[in-house]
């Protein structure tokens, strides 16, 4: 089918048309619309490209509107569309047969918020430079009109060339893979939901991150993260607990945001999971959700590394504690946690006496936990001898308290309380 230059196809309804070609790519052989068509304009439903189908002069655009898609489905390896594609806020491209590698090689500008979907076993290859400043959303679009029904958008997005976008870029279903020189260091923030995987075959096979951006959310990264300096990297999105897995070595040196809870006596984290080597650095910033007071004992665990942990946050900015409690923070084999202790009061504590009958009762408050009681016996005409080697610990205290007998024969005793 050929058509005056200057022809724009306008595809309007809810329903899906498709656009097929069976004829093949090699010279000589019939292709659906040449190279002299120009515009194509998706307002309603889907425009579905299939095998050998190719889409006129690549330097034309295709606009897609809002509620909008632009199926590719099942293209032959030799066809690699390639024409300028602007999608408007909620416009969709989908990619939809198993097995079948749909290749799209021209520029995309996103305008909103853009959802790329795929079908389980799909993928939709992208090489051109994605740009504008939409979001890019790997996920699940809005296109009923497709005859393959309702997405499930568990399929792959490839990701190949050096991308310009500067809103975010969202993993919400699926696998996203970047290869190739593919980047996304314009985007605002990168964030993943669970269940997402975020496959990086570069060549360094690392995602660095960019000045401002920030990684977050709940999924998977294959590959090494690098956080440099004016950074983020915070699991979740909220205040719930949250995961993320790193199938790599791992660098922070910007800001890790990381959130902890305690609803009544249940505890709860976001963890860095880390498989490889964990370089720490830059600043820890905890925040705290709670029904509950925190208290002694009570341990996060927000690091996991399988390999090592090496150096260590520059600031660190935890929740505010009650008096009497301070956190410590500790490596145990592959974990990095951090803990609830007891802190004591800058005061020395006052050792009170109680005599009852022949008995005398010792005691301190057990807000200190780093003293020891001593006593030394000495008859009356010594008195109290002031080398250490004199003084023995008292058996029986348990609580900060323990209750002795008073004996007349013992001549002069004498207790001090000693930190240790």
């Amino acid at each position: 089918m050929s058509s005056p230059a200057g022809f724009k196809l306008t595809k309007v309804g809810v329903n899906a048309l498709s656009l097929f070609n069976n004829y093949g790519l090699t010279a000589g052989a019939t292709k659906l619309f040449n190279n002299q068509i120009g515009e194509i304009e998706v307002k309603e439903g889907v425009l579905r490209v299939q095998c050998g189908t190719v889409l006129g002069d690549p330097t034309k655009t295709i606009t897609v509107r809002s509620n909008a898609t632009f199926q590719l489905d099942n293209l032959w390896a030799a066809n690699i569309v390639n024409k300028v594609v602007v999608l408007d806020d909620g416009a969709c491209m989908f990619a939809t047969r198993s097995a079948a590698y749909d290749n799209f090689s021209g520029p995309i500008s996103l305008n909103g918020t853009n959802i790329f979907d795929s079908l389980t076993g799909a993928y939709l290859i992208l090489s051109g430079e994605i740009s504008g400043t939409g979001s890019l959303v790997k996920g699940i679009g809005y296109h009923p009109g497709a005859p393959e029904g309702a997405s499930t958008g568990t399929g792959i997005l490839i990701l190949s060339g050096s991308n310009s976008f500067t809103g975010d870029f969202k993993l919400q279903t699926g696998t996203t893979i970047l290869t190739n020189s593919a980047s996304v260091t314009k985007a605002a923030n990168i964030v993943m939901s669970s269940g997402s995987i975020l496959t990086v075959l570069r060549p360094d096979a690392t995602l660095a991150l960019a000045s401002g951006q920030a990684f977050k959310g709940v999924g998977t990264l294959n590959g090494k993260l690098n956080s440099p300096a004016n950074t983020t990297v915070s699991p979740g999105t909220s205040t719930t607990a949250a995961l993320i897995n790193l199938k790599g070595d791992t660098t922070l040196r910007g800001t890790t945001i990381m959130d902890l809870t305690k609803t009544n006596a249940t505890l709860a984290a976001d963890k860095l999971a880390v498989t490889g080597t964990l370089d720490l650095g830059g600043a820890l910033t905890v925040s705290l959700a709670s029904n509950t007071n925190l208290a002694a004992g009570n341990k996060f665990t927000l690091f996991t590394a399988t390999t090592a942990f090496v150096n260590a946050f520059s600031a660190t900015n935890l929740p505010v504690l009650p008096a009497g409690l301070a956190w410590s923070n500790s490596i145990v084999l592959t974990s990095w946690n951090i803990e609830v202790i007891a802190t004591e009061p800058a005061e020395r504590p006052v050792l009170t006496n109680t005599v009852t009958g022949n008995q005398l009762a010792l005691a301190w408050s057990t807000a200190y936990s780093s003293y020891v009681l001593q006593g030394q016996t000495n008859p009356t005409t010594v008195g109290l001898l002031t080398n250490s080697a004199a003084w023995g610990l008292v058996p029986g205290v348990s609580g900060n308290q323990v209750t002795l007998p008073i004996d007349p024969a013992n001549g002069s005793v004498f207790f001090r309380l000693l930190h240790q």
